[in-house]
């Protein structure tokens, strides 16, 4: 799907407690979403248009939803451009129809909907596993607007081997490294104060979660952090013991 391009020039930010989407299935099985919208305390023109995106890596999807005095979803919020709906995100637009037409006036990004097992915990995963085409690899990491851990969808069943106890001993421990290693030395970040910035989730993990100092200055202790995060993980969630306890010794 071709997706046109927005002018971002003086956008406002909308909150995600403005914007409640839910993703279930249709009585064909094919998935779907909903949105609800509250939009009005944003002094927008009634006559803006309003967009609803759900995307995934690469993959967007664009629904057009009406005008800000008249929000409506169209016939079809099918996602069928996508052959899984877990870690799907949304976004919301909203651009100027006149004088400015095609300006983006406000926005909501990073939305993760509800989904019908999901409970009450509407905490955003910090590592979504999602399946993907990757040929011969078992697994790969993609870092876009977050780290992916990506699991080649042509297994017998992608999903139990990203649960099973032998895959998670095996290769978590690298995943800390490499997340790690792509923070700290490729990106040369060290922030751990930007909730909305997945980098400094990770730092904060590694800080609260796995009794980590602050993350040194200096490269060579960086690197040094960076396997202590690794050995502490392992060591936590007793790796070593759930790889022997699944029968491989």
């Amino acid at each position: 799907m071709a997706i046109a391009k927005l002018n971002f020039t003086g956008r406002q930010k909308i909150t995600q407690d403005h914007v409640l989407i839910s993703v279930g299935h249709d009585p064909q099985n094919r998935a779907r979403f909903s949105a609800t919208l509250s939009l009005e305390s944003y002094g927008f023109p009634s006559d803006a248009r309003v967009f609803v995106e759900a995307y995934r890596q690469t993959t967007v999807m664009r629904f057009d939803f009406g005008t800000v005095l008249v929000t409506k979803p169209p016939a079809n919020c099918i996602l069928d451009e996508f052959d899984t709906v877990e870690e799907i995100l949304f976004r919301v637009f909203v651009t100027a129809a006149s004088g400015r037409s095609g300006v983006l006036l406000g926005r909501a990004e990073k939305i993760h909907p509800k989904t019908p097992d999901a409970g009450n915990d509407d905490r955003a995963p910090l590592l979504p596993v999602i399946p993907a085409e990757l040929g011969d690899e078992i697994w790969r990491l993609d870092f876009s607007e977050q780290v992916y851990l990506l699991i080649n969808r042509d297994l017998p069943d992608w999903r139990q081997t990203a649960a099973d106890a032998t895959f998670r001993a095996l290769v978590y421990p690298a995943v800390i490294r490499q997340v790690l290693s792509q923070i700290v030395i490729v990106d040369d970040y060290s922030d751990s104060d930007d909730p909305d910035n997945w980098r400094s989730q990770w730092l904060n993990f590694c800080i609260s979660e796995l009794g980590m100092g602050p993350l040194p200055t200096e490269l060579d202790a960086g690197i040094d952090w960076i396997s202590g995060a690794a050995e502490s993980f392992a060591r936590k969630h007793a790796l070593k013991t759930l790889f022997e306890a699944d029968d491989h010794v």
